[in-house]
């Protein structure tokens, strides 16, 4: 009896055994068939196509980029390089006065980062449009370049009293295809609206102004009464698509006019956050799309 226990012991022995060693060979297949998914290892920057439009010189310009690392093949992780900077497409290059670095997620296979960097106002000139379309990591073993896509930062000059107050403006969406915001007028006199300023590279936009009983007009020239408000609804029509730039941010201007038609300026108060991937088999495809790593 003793002699029949032990051989069935050794038998249950071999078989927890050998379902272990068949575990282990079922994770390691499919590991590297979750890996097989992604696309070399390293760092890929999501491409944008982002707008800032600052009024006056009292607040610096804040980029905040997305950032992926694919975790195959000894990649070099993002916080492994010393700096990072920005790159203007005429070669000029913008350092950062502060920069912020958060894991929105991880696991074995990669990781979503948010990177914002607080450029210096100083750097950029009155009503000159800048265009950002680089970020370059320094490290010990040199530097590297990665593209963007398009970042433009515009300062406005500021009206010195305005009576131009902004709400009801888009925050975020999954979709970067409109924005709204809520332009009122606070002051004693009409002002007349002429554009609502937004750079961009690869959209075309078209505005809409709407009173607040819903009545539809043309943007430029729309009067906005004392004491009055009006809806600005824009239409972001992408002519790539959106799969190529996922990841925007806008934060625009308002130019407008009094009635001896001196023209003002006042920026819309924060920045609204496009972000239209947020699912993990999105993810794999987008990062195939990038096709590139650092």
């Amino acid at each position: 009896m003793k002699k029949i226990k032990t051989v069935a012991a050794a038998i249950i022995a071999a078989a927890i055994a050998a379902l272990g060693a068949a575990s282990i060979i079922i994770g390691v297949v499919t590991k590297k068939n979750e890996q097989s998914e992604f696309p070399a290892g390293g760092i890929y920057f999501a491409r944008t196509d982002s707008s800032i439009c600052l009024t006056g010189r009292t607040q610096n310009p804040l980029v905040t980029l997305t950032v992926f690392e694919v975790k195959k093949d000894n990649y070099k992780s993002f916080l492994s390089y010393e700096d990072i900077s920005l790159i203007g497409e005429n070669g000029k290059e913008y350092s950062k006065k502060d920069v912020s670095i958060v894991y929105t997620y991880t696991d074995s296979y990669f990781s979503k980062l948010s990177v914002s960097l607080v450029l210096d106002i100083n750097e950029f000139d009155d009503d000159c449009p800048a265009y950002i379309s680089r970020a370059k990591l320094s490290s010990k073993s040199g530097d590297k370049y990665c593209d963007l896509g398009s970042i433009c930062i515009l300062v406005c000059k500021k009206s010195k009293n305005s009576d131009i107050a902004f709400g009801g403006y888009t925050q975020s969406s999954e979709q970067f295809s409109s924005y709204t915001v809520l332009v009122s007028n606070n002051g004693e006199k009409s002002v007349y609206l002429k554009r609502l300023i937004m750079n961009f590279r690869y959209t075309e936009s078209s505005f809409t102004v709407y009173d607040t009983a819903g009545k539809p007009a043309q943007l430029d020239g729309y009067e906005i009464e004392a004491g009055k408000s009006a809806y600005i609804r824009v239409t972001l029509e992408p002519d790539e698509t959106l799969e190529k730039y996922p990841f925007c941010f806008v934060r625009p201007a308002l130019e407008y006019a009094d009635e001896n038609g001196e023209t003002s300026y006042a920026g819309v108060n924060s920045t609204a956050y496009y972000n239209a991937i947020t699912d993990r088999e999105d993810v794999k495809s987008y990062l195939k799309i990038l096709g590139g790593s650092v």
